[in-house]
């Protein structure tokens, strides 16, 4: 009988103590748009990111611009050799449906895209040039890959806010004048 009661105490404090809201709590120890982009070293953060998101198209194995440019020019002899990887074969084919560089800079330019929509909801400090150095580095990361990207491929979809929308190619020319923009 005694275990009984301790059964039928626990039960009601289970039942009785949780509200619907018990679940509903902010995350202290996660980052989310929600929680983010709030002070300067958010948007620092982020820029870092933006950063990583350039560093990317080189170094996950795949080619940036200027390596598919040491490839293609005199400077080497052939490809990667008989073992090359997609990325590559897109040079040895000449078909740009082989290379996934193209993911790399889309990640890259989604991060850029995403601080650029989010600089107006951090608070800067007045009187400090912060927000207009991080804008400018911002922008001017898109840029440089915008420029890879129509330098490799000629028309490529522009994107200007973050989107996971399939928006089509656009001409080059709306591309360069979206990295003038960019280097304003």
């Amino acid at each position: 009988m005694k275990h009984f009661y301790k059964i039928a105490i626990g039960l009601s404090l289970v039942l009785t103590s949780c509200g619907d809201s018990f679940l509903d709590v902010d995350p202290e120890t996660e980052i989310f748009d929600n929680n983010f982009y709030r002070t300067v070293a958010d948007a620092e953060m982020a820029l870092i990111g933006c950063y990583d998101g350039y560093q990317r198209t080189s170094s996950n194995g795949n080619q940036a611009f200027y390596v598919t440019s040491e490839v293609l020019s005199d400077n080497t002899f052939g490809g990667t050799g008989h073992t090359d990887g997609r990325g590559y074969q897109l040079l040895d084919r000449f078909d740009k449906s082989e290379s996934p560089s193209w993911t790399d800079y889309y990640a890259g330019i989604f991060r850029c895209n995403t601080l650029l929509s989010k600089l107006n909801g951090t608070t800067f400090e007045e009187g400090t040039t912060t927000r207009a150095r991080i804008e400018g580095e911002t922008k001017f990361l898109r840029a440089i890959m915008y420029f890879d990207l129509v330098r490799l491929f000629e028309r490529v979809p522009l994107l200007t806010a973050p989107t996971s929308a399939n928006v089509p190619q656009a001409a080059a020319v709306d591309t360069y004048k979206l990295i003038v923009e960019d280097l304003k």
